[in-house]
């Protein structure tokens, strides 16, 4: 399908590529705050951490990426179960018995190759001493179980 995109998107940002006004056309046809060319360039070169690659993170991890979220770093330090497959959608059966994290990149990746994804496998991380994972990243979202 095609969009009208205004040609002021592709003469008026070079950071954005031909491919990334096509991928994300339709946020590029939102009004500001929510749309518009500098808001994507906001989301491409943010980071969000995400605590937990499990049943809220899972959907949540996969949105992100989807919406261009630049950089994703992903902290879970378990491996993925069969009792897992049913409720979290970011891990496939193919992948059992390998970290979550791993698993979770992969899913990410396929969805949109253009993420980066830093994984950090730790067992656990508590909220009032973690290790320095959480240090320097505006954006943290806990989602462990």
């Amino acid at each position: 399908m095609s969009y009208n995109i205004p040609q002021s998107f592709s003469s008026s940002s070079a950071s954005l590529s031909s491919s990334q006004i096509e991928r994300y056309a339709r946020q590029l046809i939102l009004p500001p705050p929510f749309g518009g060319v500098k808001s994507l360039e906001i989301v491409l070169s943010s980071t969000v951490v995400v605590i937990g690659a499990g049943g809220l993170a899972s959907p949540l991890l996969l949105y992100l990426s989807a919406a261009g979220v630049g950089n994703l770093v992903i902290v879970d330090g378990d491996r993925v179960e069969e009792s897992n497959l049913h409720r979290q959608i970011i891990h496939t059966t193919d992948r059992k018995d390998i970290l979550k994290v791993e698993s979770a990149k992969a899913s990410i990746l396929e969805l949109n190759p253009s993420t980066k994804v830093k994984t950090i496998a730790e067992v656990r991380i508590y909220r009032r001493r973690s290790g320095g994972a959480t240090t320097g990243y505006l954006t943290v979202v806990w989602y462990d179980d």
